[in-house]
């Protein structure tokens, strides 16, 4: 995945965060929220969340909304809370055309964070689907601390072999 702007992307049960150039720009939604992204200048062209968790009609929406996606444009994918619990099919294979490879539905607790491509065969993105908390990273690293050391000594001695 290439992308002209630096992405984040966290899942937990309490949120699901999409961060683009560090500006948060998900649904925040209950279930899974995607952010469609022109590939070429990082544009969020549209941001919707899918509460899969506590309804099934909402899975079937997920794959409407997905299949209406040009291929090539970016997206990135957070899972808040119980999110796998109403995927169907038809929204796994819809998420795999990111290039996603997760299923949450046998997996009850799990989150899931990704960053993919329209078009994209499933495997292809950077993902990450795991218990309790998920978190991806595209651009230059994601810890913006910083870091310094003190050092109060240093002695150095010539050791013979």
């Amino acid at each position: 995945v290439k992308s002209p702007l630096e992405i984040t992307v966290q899942s937990a049960g309490g949120f699901a965060s999409i961060k683009v150039a560090e500006n948060e720009v998900s649904p925040g939604g209950v279930g899974y929220n995607l952010v469609v992204l022109d590939p070429g200048n990082g544009r969020v062209l549209a941001a919707q969340s899918f509460n899969t968790g506590a309804e099934a009609a909402q899975s079937a929406a997920l794959a409407e909304f997905v299949a209406a996606i040009p291929s090539g444009r970016i997206v990135a994918v957070a899972g808040r809370g119980q999110a796998g619990a109403n995927l169907s099919a038809a929204a796994i294979a819809a998420l795999g055309s990111l290039g996603l490879n997760g299923d949450l539905r046998a997996t009850p607790g799990w989150v899931h964070a990704a960053v993919g491509v329209k078009g994209a065969a499933p495997g292809q993105a950077l993902e990450q689907a795991a218990e309790g908390f998920s978190f991806v990273h595209l651009g230059p690293n994601a810890d913006k601390r910083t870091l310094a050391a003190a050092v109060d000594f240093v002695k150095m001695t010539k050791v013979e072999p």
